[in-house]
């Protein structure tokens, strides 16, 4: 017997995989161009089929691959530990026991996610290609069935359909998937339909459409009476065939990252700005291709011209065959066959297909993500401007990628491994973060590397800055023009004007620390007039303590009633 709860939750499902099919037939001809083993969305992929028989040039793919490699290599580095834990305090960021605990959290979770049954690597690795091709990706973040490891996986977004919520993130999902009879009846148990369990003993491996529901627990409750529970969220499994509920399970999280590239307002779907870009470029030069082959293969093998009646027999053009022909016709300066000369220009069209290659390339960003050399001798001027124009470049394309896409899928799964009971973050969290629901991260990647850098070459140009203010001052002391400007505005404005005002100190401290530094010169000053007189006063009291030897006594200060102490002997 059907459920309404089902029944209902795959009419909306089927309404939205509906309005979608006008950008399914986009996502088709992009994945035939670029990525042909991921072209489903209109056709099935049968195994063993040539997915790539349609193309000619190879150069669209290599390029969309070098983009998506170009995602995890920038954002995840493999190797190192790339996210760190973080408050949105600096103030607790930097106090010790703190920052301790943060560090070792990050460290934990890195070892959590590394751990090959996790499939992390593998899932990232295919949702970047997602993400660069067609502009989102759907990822799960889930716990293994015995709620001790998490599970990460890809899935494909042509059986996928989702919705945003009022916070500009996706807050509903609907996902497709084809499950054996076994894995449903060893999954959901004895609630599964009679068919499914039917089915599972006499034809295990038979698969069966299964969805995925995961919606705000509000709007779950229009449809079933409202529950005690206090999550936001609620996960739901449906058996589409025979339309009846498997599971309902309420959830603390979404448990769902989609992360999505350009998104036009109102719609739930993103595209990528760089194969929309490429698509044109990336049909021309299949063209290319095939009339510098047909045009090659005529330069090679021309097409002749023959007399009917100088060739005896058939004319063949295979190798090493003889063409016998009439020796009794006077050819004159005419030759009996005569190849046709075409595809002169064969040149001209090699640099048509290399023009075409050059903006497929920038079409996918690989012309400006090449990581500027400042190995050679170089100045200081032009190491900044190579670091400048490569993250005036690099920024605005691995930034919303990083805030959009790795953080919320670390946050996801942060969240989930602190639910774990007796899970690897334990019990240790201080007191300082009791009450903290979620963290940030700070990133340690190749773009937030050349940000270091840049912040290194800023310091190099405040200290220049620096050394030529001090120049100034001591000029002015022997020049009274000079003594007409202020220096400490003008060293002021000019750092900040190098983008170093988050080091500079507010104006009452910097009045603090000059006048701290005037009356440490005044002391010093002292100093140096009391060590002038030393030697006068050294001399003095080596008088004095030959006088009072040759009396017997040293003259010291003390009472008037008390008597001179004895020579010391």
């Amino acid at each position: 017997m059907a459920d309404n709860n089902a029944l209902e939750l795959l009419r909306r499902g089927n309404a939205r995989f509906a309005a979608r099919q006008s950008l399914d037939t986009f996502r088709q001809e992009i994945a035939l161009a670029f990525a042909p083993w991921l072209a489903s969305w209109t056709t099935e992929l049968v195994i063993g089929d040539d997915f790539a028989s349609h193309l000619i040039d190879g150069t669209p793919l290599l390029l969309a691959r070098d983009l998506a490699g170009q995602i995890g290599a920038m954002t995840r580095p493999p190797g190192k530990q790339y996210f760190w834990h973080r408050t949105g305090s600096d103030k607790l960021n930097n106090d010790r026991e703190v920052r301790a605990y943060l560090d070792w959290r990050s460290s934990q979770m890195m070892r959590v996610i590394r751990d090959r049954s996790s499939g992390f690597g593998r899932a990232t690795k295919q949702a970047d290609e997602f993400f660069a091709l067609f502009g989102d990706a759907v990822l799960s973040v889930d716990l293994s069935r015995d709620q001790k490891d998490i599970r990460v996986r890809n899935w494909h977004t042509k059986d996928c359909v989702w919705c945003f919520g009022d916070e500009g993130v996706a807050d509903t999902i609907t996902r497709k998937e084809m499950m054996p009879a076994r894995l449903i009846a060893h999954r959901f148990g004895k609630i599964v339909h009679e068919k499914i369990r039917e089915a599972a003993e006499k034809e295990p491996d038979k698969p069966f459409p299964v969805r995925h529901e995961v919606l705000p627990a509000a709007d779950y409750e229009h449809i079933k009476k409202p529950t005690n529970s206090n999550a936001k969220f609620v996960s739901v499994w449906v058996d589409e065939t025979n339309g009846c509920v498997l599971r309902e399970v309420p959830q603390q999280t979404f448990r769902y990252v989609v992360p999505t590239w350009v998104r036009v307002s109102n719609w739930s779907y993103a595209i990528s700005p760089a194969t929309t870009m490429a698509l044109p470029d990336a049909r021309l030069i299949q063209q290319q291709a095939a009339l510098i082959l047909d045009a090659s293969e005529k330069q090679l093998s021309p097409p002749v011209v023959a007399y009917s009646d100088s060739v005896r027999g058939t004319m063949s053009m295979a190798a090493n065959h003889v063409n016998w022909v009439d020796s009794t016709i006077d050819y004159g300066t005419r030759q009996p066959i005569q190849p046709i000369e075409l595809g002169k220009n064969f040149s001209l069209g090699v640099e048509s297909l290399l023009r075409t290659e050059q903006q497929l390339t920038r079409a996918f960003y690989l012309d400006v993500l090449r990581m500027p050399d400042t190995r050679r001798t170089k100045s200081t001027a032009e190491v900044q401007f190579l670091i400048d124009e490569y993250i005036r470049a690099a920024l605005p394309l691995f930034e919303p990628i990083q805030s959009d896409y790795i953080d919320p899928l670390l946050a996801e799964i942060d969240a989930l491994i602190e639910g774990v009971p007796n899970g690897p973050y334990g019990n240790v969290r201080p007191d300082k973060l009791k009450n903290m629901e979620s963290f940030a991260f700070a990133w340690d990647n190749p773009l937030s590397d050349m940000l270091e850098r840049k912040k290194a070459q800023t310091v190099a140009e405040v200290s220049q800055v620096g050394q030529a203010i001090a120049a100034l001052e001591a000029a002015a002391q022997q020049s009274p023009a000079l003594k007409q400007l202020d220096t400490a505005k003008i060293a002021r404005e000019t750092w900040m004007g190098l983008g170093a005002a988050s080091w500079l100190l507010s104006d009452e401290e910097a009045e603090k620390q000059r006048a701290a530094q005037e009356e440490a010169n005044a002391t010093q000053g002292a100093l140096a007039a009391a060590t002038e007189i030393a030697p006068g006063l050294s001399q003095m009291i080596d008088s004095g303590t030959r006088a009072a030897q040759a009396t017997g006594q040293i003259p010291i200060a003390a009472e008037p009633s008390m008597p001179m102490l004895p020579v010391p002997v």
